[in-house]
């Protein structure tokens, strides 16, 4: 035992960095466990607040299959970006808050 003692007085500065490696080591471990336990709490919440009728997950059932274009470097079409308004024409999707 004397002599552990007297290898560790011996060699201050190398017994000091490996304290140093070990508290640091540690607080990272429960650093990292904590965030990962309070983003999954905080999912966990989010999901909670949002209620079971806010969600709704339906298959997509395309109502027709549409060719693929023949070339990529096809001119741009002229058709504009479907919005809210334009639900009805697709009865597969659902609008509703999210």
């Amino acid at each position: 035992m004397n002599m552990a003692i007297q290898g560790v007085w011996v060699h201050r500065f190398r017994s000091l960095l490996t304290i140093l490696g070990i508290v640091i080591g540690i607080t990272t471990v429960v650093t990292v466990a904590s965030l990962l336990t309070g983003l999954r709490q905080g999912v966990v919440d989010f999901f909670q607040e949002l209620g079971p009728d806010n969600i709704f997950v339906l298959p997509a059932i395309p109502t027709r299959r549409r060719a693929m274009p023949r070339s990529v470097n096809a001119a741009p079409s002229n058709r504009s970006t479907p919005t809210t308004s334009s639900a009805g024409a697709l009865p597969w999707m659902t609008w509703g808050p999210l």
